[in-house]
């Protein structure tokens, strides 16, 4: 039997973690590795209670934390970052639908600064964090009413105590989550936006909407600008301040709302179940370089390929979100088995320092790109062939075609 996680804490016995990565490097995708040094004080701030019930906190779902036998907290809603960009740049017009979805403030050639831009931006999605808010408040509402949970609620503390049931009152920390998705594709956007047409005026506001409306097709020389801009997951200051600016404001912004809408919190996490390609076939081309209908990137991930300089800056930059903002996050890596067979001491080595600098949690799969191509073609025979999707794995090749490639496209150290 395998173990879905492993919680690493100080004093544990280090053949814990040393069995967890034997487990690990024989191909199999678990136990995810969780860093109660960092997760335990965040999870104290996050969810404000106290350490001996943030100590009782564990991996739930797709890696969202909540409060074992005191709390609930799964997602309830799902908001996409990038298509809240998408439609700041067009007054709130969806280019997908054609409808109008969102606020109508401006198109990008009426904002005269980056900061404007960067306001319209910011209103666009608070918009849609209040209304998710009130939709997770109104389910709870409704499931309370509807459903008794009589089971469920037996193993939860304080609901026979109270004499209701743990949606109706009996639970004592009825939180919530909304999950984010496209937030890299969102922050390496803006960062080409600042770069190319505010600061080095490199293309226009109307030359950059008419490449992406046209998905770059003829405009080859503005895809490989916008593409050569900074990106997450290279330890560079300029894009990972960025992500760092599009992180804070929506989990600022979410968190915000729980008191509104009377719930005891109400969270960010930064997870994934294939919904960052399932959303990426309604989202059109970004300013990052990316095509129309294609994935967005995986949970706290680069976009795939991004990160060019290795695994140590790719480490770098996924420590820096503050973990005390969210509720969990999704960091994958994939590692090649002659990486991970032959440097295994060097991989260890990597691992700890990234534990040590504040790293909050480790999806590790060890596979081969050529094992993956191949299933491709004769699925029949690589039925055991398991791959981490972001916070759940899968038989590859049970995945449909478009999430196999994304999966494909991921960098492998």
């Amino acid at each position: 039997m395998v173990a879905r996680s492993l919680r690493l804490a100080d004093g544990q016995a280090p053949d814990l973690l040393e069995s967890a990565l034997d487990s690990i490097g024989e191909g199999r995708t678990f136990p995810m590795l969780y860093n109660d040094r960092v997760n335990v004080p965040a999870v104290m701030r996050a969810l404000d209670v106290d350490e001996e019930a943030a100590g009782q906190h564990v991996p739930f779902g797709c890696g969202e934390l909540i409060l074992e036998h005191r709390g609930l907290g799964t997602p309830s809603g799902v908001l996409n970052l990038l298509k809240a960009l998408e439609i700041t740049l067009r007054d709130g017009l969806d280019p997908v639908s054609g409808r109008r979805i969102g606020l109508q403030l401006g198109r990008l050639a009426g904002f005269a600064t980056f900061d404007e831009l960067w306001q319209a931006y910011t209103r666009q999605g608070e918009h849609f964090a209040h209304l998710a808010a009130e939709q997770a408040a109104l389910e709870y509402q409704v499931a309370g009413r509807e459903f008794a949970g009589l089971m469920m609620s037996m193993l939860y503390d304080d609901c026979l105590e109270r004499g209701r049931s743990a949606l109706a009152g009996g639970v004592r920390y009825l939180g919530a989550t909304l999950e984010t998705y496209g937030n890299t594709n969102t922050a390496d956007s803006l960062t080409a936006i600042r770069e190319l047409v505010y600061e080095r005026r490199r293309i226009t506001p109307e030359r950059l909407m008419a490449a992406l409306d046209a998905d770059f097709q003829g405009y080859p020389l503005e895809r490989r600008l916008l593409r050569e801009q900074p990106k997450y997951g290279n330890d560079d200051e300029r894009a990972d301040a960025m992500l760092l600016a599009v992180h804070r404001h929506v989990c600022e912004t979410v968190a915000a709302q729980a008191a509104r809408v009377g719930l005891h919190s109400y969270r960010v996490v930064v997870i994934n179940n294939s919904a960052n390609t399932l959303m990426g076939h309604t989202t059109a081309a970004s300013p990052d370089g990316r095509r129309a209908f294609t994935p967005m990137n995986n949970g706290n991930a680069p976009s795939s390929g991004n990160d060019e300089l290795g695994p140590t800056a790719l480490l770098h930059s996924l420590v820096k979100p503050p973990a005390e903002l969210h509720a969990g996050v999704v960091q994958n890596l994939s590692l090649s088995r002659e990486l991970f067979q032959t440097r295994r001491a060097e991989v260890e080595a990597l691992l700890g320092v990234y534990f040590d600098q504040g790293g909050t949690q480790a999806m590790i799969t060890v596979l081969s790109r050529g094992d993956l191509e191949r299933a491709m073609h004769d699925p029949d025979a690589y039925r055991h062939l398991f791959v981490r999707v972001g916070g759940f794995s899968a038989r590859f090749v049970d995945l449909s075609h478009d999430v196999q490639l994304e999966i494909l496209q991921r960098t492998l150290y």
